[in-house]
């Protein structure tokens, strides 16, 4: 009995040792496959230039699902490619809680799906599986649509 617990005792110690090593083995966001803008000002004026609209990711440093939504959704191959699609920003809520507090944002990870004139269309927060996030990038495309052929 003693030598069971001795064991669960050294896995729990080992489990915890990886998990610490490798939640700094995740890619940074600069690494990605998306090219992040870090000024929201900076990407909603491209967006107006180029009319299109703005996935913005909400996200900070320490935020453990804020890394891991970054490895697996936004390192997706479909997702990168869709994003194309969008001008993606990129809002560190330590750096500027200025833009959190404007977009009521109360937990990260946080992502908004907003026209190129600032009006949200989509918001949703927590961490998701491509695919969630391919039918949000999609559906904000749809509703950014309708929205233009109907002004």
């Amino acid at each position: 009995m003693k030598f069971y617990i001795q064991l669960v005792i050294i896995l729990i110690v080992l489990g915890s040792l990886w998990f610490v090593l490798n939640k700094n083995q995740t890619p940074s966001f600069s690494e990605g496959k998306i090219q992040w803008i870090n000024q929201f000002h900076e990407g909603l004026q491209l967006a107006k230039e180029q009319k299109k609209p703005v996935l913005i990711f909400f996200s900070a440093s320490w935020c453990y699902w804020c890394r891991k939504l970054n490895q697996d959704v936004f390192m997706n191959d479909q997702v990168a490619s869709l994003s194309d699609s969008f001008i993606t920003v990129l809002i560190d809520v330590d750096k500027h809680p200025e833009w959190a507090k404007k977009f009521n944002v109360r937990g990260v990870p946080d992502v908004y799906f907003i026209d190129h004139t600032g009006k949200k269309v989509i918001q949703y927060t927590g961490n998701r599986l491509p695919e969630d996030m391919l039918v949000q990038m999609r559906s904000a495309l749809e509703k950014l649509d309708t929205t233009s052929t109907n002004n």
